[in-house]
């Protein structure tokens, strides 16, 4: 892992206010002193970069060799096209990328997954932020229907709320970038 850019993205993610700190209600109802929006980190021009290269890191750290990416809308879809864009950019083999929709459209091929996937391939899926797994489990099992081999699961911060453990009752890695405690570290 390169450390220097993990620590910069790091930086970042609490200066452009990816991570807050203060009183919030989530969307569970429970009440937490700390926020992390995933999808400002994922769409600011400064971390955007920094994601897509760091992640794709995790990918090549653990030799996941997958042909495809994906994960579920919407806050996967941006950080799955920065990951396969660092992959192109750094002459890696291609990526395909596909996301799934919490549910099927219920118009034209009324599918699930949307992009370039394929029922025989290895797929990686991402997330920005999990806290129990369970949305990313979504993109999980809509892969796991269409026989797909799933690698791992990869996220920009785990909130350490069971994702670690449904994931690995599930059978399947997880690997997360950053996890709660490292910001809550970082504010005391």
């Amino acid at each position: 892992m390169d450390i220097e850019k993990r620590n910069k993205l790091f930086n970042l993610m609490i200066s452009t206010g990816s991570i807050k700190f203060g009183k919030f209600t989530l969307a569970s109802g429970r009440e937490s002193s700390y926020y992390c929006d995933g999808r400002i980190a994922s769409t600011h021009p400064d971390t955007a970069p920094l994601i897509g290269q760091l992640l794709l890191q995790i990918m090549d750290e653990n030799n996941l060799q997958p042909d495809s990416i994906g994960g579920l809308e919407t806050g996967a879809i941006p950080i799955v096209g920065q990951v396969q864009a660092a992959a192109h950019y750094l002459g890696q083999r291609p990526l395909k990328s596909f996301y799934v929709r919490k549910q099927p459209k219920g118009h034209g091929t009324k599918s699930q997954i949307e992009g370039n996937f394929k029922s025989s391939d290895k797929v990686v899926i991402f997330e920005d932020v999990t806290t129990s797994g369970t949305s990313a489990g979504i993109a999980l099992d809509a892969v796991l229907l269409k026989e797909a081999t799933v690698c791992a699961v990869i996220c920009l911060l785990d909130r350490q709320e069971g994702a670690q453990e449904y994931f690995k009752q599930r059978g399947i890695p997880f690997y997360p970038l950053f996890t709660k405690q490292e910001f809550l570290n970082q504010k005391k």
